[in-house]
């Protein structure tokens, strides 16, 4: 619950997305997680559903650092929150 206010985030929350993610494209993506959960956008430690949210909305992510993190066995509770985020019910395979 702690990210659904990430839509409207005040200037500080946004400030703090943005060094979030300066981290994350860094390859360090475990910093990123901490300085997020240390700055109030998450519990502390994140949740994986937090964490999934924050790969699947936050604006300028690398794209290879998420998947490669979704792709570790060990992130598999991460990997099913974020499939959750997609509607795909009443989509046919082409459409989705």
């Amino acid at each position: 619950a702690a990210m659904a206010h990430l839509e409207s985030a005040s200037k500080s929350k946004k400030i703090h997305l943005k060094k979030s993610a300066d981290l994350f494209n860094q390859q360090n993506p475990k910093e990123a997680f901490a300085y997020i959960a240390a700055n109030g956008l998450t519990s502390n430690p994140s949740t994986s559903q937090e964490i999934a949210q924050y790969l699947r909305r936050t604006p300028g992510l690398d794209k290879k650092v998420v998947g490669e993190i979704l792709s570790k066995p060990s992130n598999m509770d991460i990997l099913k929150e974020f499939l959750t985020d997609f509607h795909f019910a009443g989509l046919r395979i082409d459409e989705a």
